[in-house]
């Protein structure tokens, strides 16, 4: 199953995903991890529509800071809701003529 997995490439090692720990702001290292998750979907439907199983660390963590502050609003002490995760994962779609 591993094999289908999308892989985030990241000095020499390989991750099934991403970690918010990888930010750079506190509050989504945090909080963020529905910004992760969103992140985590987005690639691999990306990388199944180019046919790739991996993407690069800089990729994904430009990926996860967009979605951080264009789309998905983390709030302050409790994080991110479901309602306003799937509303910023649906705008990021829109908006990248994505499905």
């Amino acid at each position: 199953m591993r094999d289908k997995l999308v892989r985030v490439k990241k000095e020499n090692q390989i991750y099934y995903g991403g970690d918010q720990k990888w930010f750079s702001k506190a509050r989504n290292q945090n909080m963020g991890c529905g910004i992760i998750a969103a992140a985590n979907l987005i690639t691999c439907i990306e990388c199944i529509s180019d046919k790739r199983y991996a993407v690069g660390f800089e990729d994904y963590m430009n990926l996860a800071e967009t979605l951080g502050k264009k789309y998905i609003y983390v709030l302050p002490k409790f994080g991110i809701n479901g309602v306003f995760l799937s509303l910023g994962i649906n705008w990021y779609f829109k908006r990248n003529n994505i499905l």
